[in-house]
């Protein structure tokens, strides 16, 4: 096997204090974990079209997504998804059938679509607790913050059989969702074609009780989406390690083996501080992962309120363009 050597920067995630007149906290609350933590999915997708038939069609989106079309020169509202049950549709004969919301794509058209989930109403990963030998009670579960002054609550499952119950290290909050944008076009229409895409996802990652920056949290993050058969690449920061690569990690870690069956990786460990964790592998090329078993993974420790982790990715389909329109869906691709 193949060994590969990990390098660790850090990056400081210090915000200053935002104090609140008067605000309260259960933990957990309603989209964030018993760590406090909540994370705010965004999308900004770019996908170039193709109607290889002799007929228009009608492209029904989904309005989960913000949706604009790029037409001579620049791109056209077709739906805002604006929050729950509230959207906002630019022209409602030019972009409704059939009560169905979507756009008209021409004979022979290349077609830009943009499809964005926006920060005004982003997408809530699913977010797991911690979970440790301590009774699940055993815990901070209530703030409240008045005037700049913090109090809260602390139960206890008034149990004294251990005093020390656990040695806490970095839990996996999340699994990645597989996703493919083309699984359905295909057999919804056999003209209409997925040319490729390109885009940027981001993932906020909030400690949404921690109102005056006094709590730290200390857990690791997966790529919140994987997108079938596409590239991702430029992560920013650059992710810490793999989840094959963490499994080995948390071995070296706690001193535990988790399983017999566990991979061996070589990880050169430096030390753990209140940074956002990150790596750089020393190699110019980048290494082959399969993500639907193994994923990049952050570790982060929390100091702040909030960070913010990027990814781009891409994807090529095998569709062959006339000649003459592949240099059209060339200046408009991303």
């Amino acid at each position: 096997m193949k060994k590969v050597l990990l390098s660790f920067f850090l990056v400081v995630i210090l915000l200053p204090p935002a104090i609140v007149v008067s605000q309260s906290y259960q933990i957990p609350g309603k989209n964030y974990n018993n760590i406090g933590i909540e994370g705010k999915l965004l999308v900004d997708i770019n996908m170039t079209l193709y109607n290889s038939g002799p007929f228009p069609k009608f492209v029904i989106v989904n309005p989960r997504y913000s949706v604009y079309i790029y037409k001579n020169g620049t791109f056209h509202l077709v739906i805002k998804s604006i929050s729950q049950g509230l959207y906002y549709v630019e022209n409602v004969s030019k972009y409704s059938m059939n009560y169905r919301i979507g756009f008209w794509i021409m004979p022979y058209e290349i077609l830009k679509v943009r499809f964005q989930i926006e920060k005004t109403y982003p997408f809530y990963i699913n977010v797991s607790n911690y979970v440790d030998l301590c009774d699940s009670k055993d815990q901070i579960t209530y703030l409240e913050y008045n005037n700049g002054s913090l109090s809260g609550k602390i139960s206890s499952s008034n149990d004294i059989g251990a005093p020390i119950c656990g040695v806490l290290y970095p839990q996996l909050i999340n699994r990645p969702m597989i996703i493919n944008f083309n699984r359905l076009l295909p057999l919804a229409d056999k003209y209409v074609k997925m040319v490729n895409y390109t885009g940027r996802i981001t993932l906020i990652l909030e400690n949404v009780p921690n109102d005056n920056d006094a709590f730290a949290s200390y857990f690791a993050v997966a790529v919140p989406l994987v997108f079938k058969n596409a590239k991702m690449y430029k992560f920013v920061p650059n992710y810490t390690m793999t989840f094959n690569q963490y499994r080995s990690f948390i071995e070296n870690y706690t001193g535990i083996k988790e399983r017999k069956e566990v991979p061996s990786s070589t990880v050169k460990l430096f030390a753990l501080t209140s940074k956002l964790i990150s790596s750089s592998l020393q190699t110019k090329v980048p290494p082959t992962i399969n993500y639907y078993q193994d994923f990049p993974i952050w570790i982060v420790d929390l100091m702040g309120h909030s960070v913010q982790l990027q990814y781009m990715v891409k994807w090529m389909g095998n569709v062959t363009l006339p000649q003459q329109e592949c240099d059209v869906c060339g200046e408009i691709r991303c």
